[in-house]
């Protein structure tokens, strides 16, 4: 009995090892970009102030191009970085899944005392996903609201380049 008892524990200790490390890969996943995620509203305010309306090709439309040019360049970085951070995430759930079933086929008579770990783990993958899809999404937005605001300050000049 003692013997069964030890057993389970150093299961259960190693289990939360895995639950607080799975958590924190987890979790760098959003960290380790918050840098750049904190340059779209930087972005979207240098985008709305820098445009100026311009009726012939000059400075004005030059400058309106070129911070459109810009905004699509960092929205092409971010969303390449989102992709990346959205593949580290699936290498996550495949290990979490992986531990998971590794556990269920050794110890098939223990596990169900840690289904809550693997189901806050599976749960916080969820979350994370959701974010970076939102993201994405703000990303998807801010770069058509560009394109409009560019359109709509320099349609004279645009519909002029091609008659």
């Amino acid at each position: 009995m003692f013997l069964s008892a030890f057993s389970y524990e150093k299961v259960r200790d190693e289990v939360e090892a895995l639950k607080v490390e799975y958590a924190s890969k987890i979790h760098r996943v959003l960290s380790d970009i918050q840098g750049q995620l904190l340059g779209i509203p930087a972005a979207t305010v240098v985008v709305a102030t820098q445009m100026n309306k311009a009726d012939v090709m000059g400075a004005a439309f030059i400058t309106n191009a070129a911070v459109l040019l810009g905004a699509f360049i960092f929205g092409i970085f971010l969303t390449l970085l989102l992709k990346n951070q959205s593949h580290t995430l699936e290498v996550i759930e495949t290990e979490v899944a992986r531990q998971k079933r590794q556990l269920k086929s050794e110890l098939y008579e223990i596990t169900d005392g840690f289904d809550a770990t693997f189901k806050m783990l599976e749960k916080r993958i969820g979350h994370q996903r959701l974010i970076l899809r939102t993201v994405g999404l703000v990303v998807g937005v801010g770069l058509l609201l560009s394109y409009v605001a560019f359109w709509m300050l320099n349609s004279t000049v645009v519909k002029a380049m091609f008659q």
